[in-house]
């Protein structure tokens, strides 16, 4: 079987993730990379394709220009437009991220383009193939409970990821995304109905109020992706004196086996924020002395954020970042000292001398 020619429509985030995956499939060739934002399907190419692939801005030149098997829709659910309906049009399979659309009018549109196409289709509803929903799918059958049954779902997020995310005029809104769909796949029906409450609506209001707006400088760099093209540049090698960065196994708890990161110089030095300025001049990015400097632990965390998603994808790096940050360090280690405070009484007396 030849690999399937596959390409990527949109290479954001969760991309990095599907990109990475499919480029250690040996059925899988990944032939094109589609982004408004070309120098990100650049990246892509390069970090995932070995330059190999065609980069695109519009995914009507790429669905016309390359003979695909295989496309992946990695956009944000407010950006879907036609691009069910092109693959389907060119006989392309495709996997789409959730959820597919913001109305009904647009979501049954694609519908009828899947069913009266034949190409095979899948919603990245990833809940759907955890242990754990397999598991309730085997007891469901075993005690013929398919025409029965009352779910309770709570759903935790540890990040307010991005702005668009947030808003639910253009992402549909988290509870909808995983619960209602769990619930249709739980119960095998095509109707849910449900009751939705937030049992701490005022902590998740206080969680978004501390959550730091960027400055004018910090906007910049994030709305041009300077730190995810940066990421790519320091990890490949560019950067003279950045240091060597590898990927090695380690050994978790359990004898388990994850990824970690052996980066011996992944202190962000001042050689490589020399070279950062040359990649903004590069880049026409206006900037000045006191730009870099005041906000310089916002670049640095920024830099190491994106080497560890990049590299690992979006869990996994999160996960690689936590464990080297410097603050959740010094958690870890004061917290033996403020066990000992709170059993012995002496942890009122200290926090009241702290105050005086």
């Amino acid at each position: 079987m030849k690999p399937l020619r596959t390409a990527m429509i949109g290479c954001g985030g969760i991309a990095r993730t599907h990109a990475k995956a499919l480029a250690e499939l040996d059925q899988v060739t990944l032939v094109g990379f589609c982004d408004v934002i070309p120098q990100r399907a650049a990246a892509f190419n390069e970090a995932y394709a070995g330059g190999q692939a065609q980069v695109f801005e519009d995914h009507h030149l790429m669905f016309e220009s390359l003979d695909l098997d295989l496309v992946c829709i990695c956009l944000p659910p407010f950006a879907h437009s036609d691009e069910v309906a092109l693959a389907c049009q060119h006989g392309v399979h495709f996997l789409i991220e959730k959820p597919i659309a913001l109305d009904m009018g647009l979501a049954e549109a694609m519908a009828e383009q899947v069913r009266k196409s034949g190409v095979k289709s899948q919603v990245g509803f990833m809940y759907r193939h955890g242990e754990a929903v397999q598991w309730l799918h085997q007891h469901i059958r075993e005690h013929s409970l398919a025409d029965r049954g009352f779910m309770i779902g709570q759903y935790y997020c540890n990040s307010l990821h991005a702005p668009w995310w947030r808003d639910r005029a253009k992402s549909g809104g988290q509870l909808f995304e995983h619960l209602m769909d769990l619930g249709r796949e739980a119960e095998d029906s095509r109707t849910v109905s449900a009751q939705i409450a937030c049992d701490r609506p005022d902590k998740a209001v206080r969680e978004i109020e501390r959550m730091r707006e960027l400055n004018r400088f910090e906007a910049l760099l994030v709305s041009k992706d300077i730190f995810f093209l940066y990421a790519r540049r320091l990890t490949s090698g560019q950067v003279p004196g950045a240091g060597h960065f590898q990927l090695n196994q380690r050994t978790g708890s359990g004898g388990s086996q994850r990824l970690s990161k052996s980066l011996p110089n992944l202190e962000i030095t001042d050689a490589i924020i020399a070279d950062l300025k040359d990649f903004l001049r590069a880049r026409n990015i206006s900037f000045t002395d006191e730009d870099i400097q005041s906000n310089i632990d916002f670049i640095k965390r920024r830099i190491r954020q994106e080497i560890y998603t990049s590299s690992f994808g979006i869990q996994e790096g999160f996960m690689i970042a936590v464990e080297g940050d410097s603050q959740v360090l010094k958690g870890l280690e004061v917290l033996p000292e403020a066990k000992h405070l709170m059993a012995s009484g002496q942890a009122r007396t200290v926090a009241q001398n702290q105050n005086k």
